[in-house]
């Protein structure tokens, strides 16, 4: 992971589209993050490209259908900033 800059974590978002989500619970194509844990869930924030950019460089290429998780990182640490286990090559 790339250290923070002062770039404020902004996200641009239009009418409609989940900007902050809170997953509890593994599913049938979201086990990367291993959240069937006790206490542990992750934070979805939408960011602008640049600051994707900034925090994690450029984006995995996209992952083969139902590869889960197949871009390299390891989503599993708590209180760490990692792209999404399935969006973050969008």
């Amino acid at each position: 992971m790339r250290p923070l800059t002062s770039t404020t974590l902004v996200a641009f978002f239009d009418r409609g589209t989940y900007f902050i989500t809170i997953k509890q619970k593994d599913g049938e194509n979201d086990r990367a993050s291993n959240l069937d844990r006790k206490g542990v869930w992750r934070l979805n924030m939408g960011v602008c490209k640049s600051v994707y950019f900034e925090l994690f460089g450029p984006p995995s290429s996209r992952p083969g259908k139902g590869v889960i998780g197949g871009s390299g990182w390891d989503f599993t640490p708590k209180d760490q900033l990692t792209p999404h286990p399935i969006y973050g090559w969008m």
